[in-house]
């Protein structure tokens, strides 16, 4: 099996889907020796700024000298960015090796019955904690998938529990109120066990009272603001009786928010015990990367990709190009996945919007293109759909000037189309 084959025994496993249960993972981790059980972990889960707080924790337990596996999904360019140690990600040769382990493991579960059929992500979590456990990993920053009560990632017991912002997703799964989703995603959270909380949650902050967990809520705990930004980054500020000032390269008002998320989440590790000094939360802030989120590929004229895939970040989106650049014509390259709600996306970018241009990303889930010019037309004369997301950027490309602003958006998959245009890889 070489890296290829791996991947190509990995992607299919979407078929089998999203399961109300950890009985798989569980199965799947104990076939090779239950690694999980070994890990100090750091559990994230929400509807936004997931990536972006795991980005932040993981570069500073890194500067201040723990090695720090990191597992977030979804990946922008190649598989190898899910799992990373010390923000390297995993070698293909490790994917390869730990693939093969597994397989029959997953094989033998299928064979059984399709209910015990592993998916993708059942997998990549399994491939996550096996190589953290390997590289004698000091802390693992765990990003949940969708969910939170049933996400496969849900069977380790950290040190200290996370949760971002929270809006409607995935509604098909989780509930289709902010109420029903919170329920979910607490599920997370365990007996004991420290919660940072981005924003107030009643149905949360219920189940953190009922485990006993000590709470530290932004807005209530601990204020933020933000002192300067331009298109090379931001100061903002966190004050818990101290004032601190910090500096971030991740552009976008909201990521204020998910900087001092983490910071909480630093402050609570040091009561834990954790030897993190100021001057390495200084250096991890600065550091910290994470791509395809408001990210100037290119200038004159400016490209941003961004991976928004839903109202609220297409909301955030909107205010953040505002107020970062200047801009005669906006032009807008959309492409989203079917399960997406386009007519809301449609209803914010498309009055911001001097041209839209509707296309379709290579994918089985990708929404034609034709569908969200239907949807953009409700709100913008300007639109036309192109069948690829590379021959609507050779399009606006060739007719823009440099004084306009092109947004690529939509999906992941958009942005991962749009890095592979201009020849970018996910670590540039």
């Amino acid at each position: 099996m070489n890296y290829k084959d791996a991947l190509d025994y990995l992607y299919p496993l979407v078929r089998h889907g999203t399961k109300l249960g950890l009985e798989v993972e569980i199965e799947l981790l104990t076939g090779i020796g239950d690694p999980h059980k070994s890990l100090r972990s750091i559990h994230i889960a929400g509807s936004k700024g997931k990536g972006s707080v795991a980005a932040f924790i993981s570069a500073i337990l890194k500067e201040a000298g723990y090695k720090v596996g990191t597992f977030t999904s979804p990946h922008l360019i190649d598989f190898t960015e899910r799992i990373r140690v010390d923000w390297e990600p995993i070698p293909e040769e490790d994917v390869v090796r730990l693939v093969s382990e597994l397989k029959p493991i997953a094989d033998r579960m299928s064979a059984e019955s399709i209910t015990k059929a592993p998916s993708f992500f059942e997998m990549a979590t399994a491939m996550a904690f096996k190589y953290f456990e390997e590289k004698e990993v000091d802390l693992a920053v765990i990003e949940a998938g969708m969910g939170g009560r049933y996400d496969s990632t849900n069977i380790i017991k950290p040190v200290l529990s996370i949760f971002t912002h929270l809006s409607l997703e995935h509604s098909e799964y989780l509930g289709r109120s902010l109420a029903r989703i919170a329920k979910d995603k607490a599920g997370i959270v365990k007996d004991g066990v420290p919660v940072i909380m981005s924003e107030r949650s009643d149905v949360i902050e219920r189940v953190c009272k009922e485990k006993k967990c000590d709470m530290t809520i932004l807005g209530e705990h601990l204020s933020f603001g933000r002192d300067s930004f331009d298109t090379t980054g931001q100061d903002f500020w966190v004050e818990n009786g101290d004032r601190k000032n910090f500096h971030v390269n991740l552009l976008g008002n909201y990521q204020v928010q998910n900087a001092a998320t983490a910071y909480a989440a630093v402050e609570r590790l040091r009561k834990l015990g954790y030897k993190i000094s100021d001057e390495a939360m200084k250096n991890g802030f600065r550091n910290a990367r994470w791509p395809g989120r408001l990210h100037v590929i290119q200038k004159d004229p400016t490209v941003v990709v961004d991976s928004t895939h839903d109202f609220d970040g297409a909301i955030g989106l909107v205010e953040s190009l505002k107020e970062l650049f200047s801009y005669d014509r906006v032009v807008t390259v959309f492409a989203a996945l079917e399960d997406k709600d386009v007519e809301r996306m449609a209803s914010v970018l498309g009055p911001f919007s001097s041209q839209v241009i509707c296309t379709q990303v290579d994918y089985h889930k990708a929404l034609p293109a034709s569908s969200i010019e239907r949807a953009f037309k409700h709100h913008n004369e300007n639109v036309m759909s192109i069948p690829s997301v590379k021959e609507a950027l050779d399009l606006v490309l060739q007719e823009a000037s440099d004084s306009d602003l092109i947004c690529v958006t939509g999906s992941i998959f958009t942005a991962s189309e749009a890095f592979a245009y201009f020849g970018k890889s996910a670590e540039d």
